[in-house]
C-alpha cells in the first residue's frame, strides 16, 4: 500500500544529502510521517525528530531526538512544553545565522505587508 500521497512523492523527489528534515511525530504515531521520514533518510537526509518520552518510531532514523514531556492536569496531552523548545531552537538558529536571517526575516515581514 502506497501510504504517500501526491504532494509527499513530489516532496521526496528533491530530498538529498543537503537537506535536513525537521519532524513532530507525538503519541498516536503517524505511520506516513514514519514512512515519509524513513524514505528521506534513505536518500541521505538528516532528520531531527521532536518526539514524547516514549519515543516515536522514527527515533531509529534521527539523527537527532528531542524529547519533551506531554503530562499536563487535564486528561489530554499538553503540547506546551514543545511549542517551548520551538521557540528555544528558533532563537538559537536566528542567534547562530546572524544579520542573514535577521535580514531574511525583516524581507518576509515587508512582503506580508504588501
Amino acid at each position: 500500500v502506497n501510504v504517500f500521497n501526491d504532494e509527499t512523492s513530489s516532496f521526496l523527489v528533491d530530498v538529498g544529502k543537503r537537506d535536513v528534515l525537521l519532524v513532530f511525530d507525538f503519541r498516536r504515531y503517524q505511520e506516513e510521517t514514519v514512512k515519509l521520514t524513513q524514505a528521506a533518510a534513505q536518500k541521505g537526509a538528516e532528520i531531527i525528530l521532536i518526539t514524547d518520552p516514549y519515543l516515536s518510531p522514527i527515533a531509529e532514523e534521527a539523527t537527532v531526538v528531542l524529547s519533551t514531556t506531554i503530562e499536563a492536569p487535564s486528561p489530554f496531552d499538553s503540547y506546551v512544553p514543545a511549542f517551548a523548545m520551538i521557540e528555544a531552537l528558533i532563537a538559537g538558529l536566528v542567534t547562530e545565522l546572524g544579520d542573514k536571517a535577521k535580514q531574511r526575516i525583516s524581507e518576509l515581514e515587508k512582503n506580508r505587508s504588501v
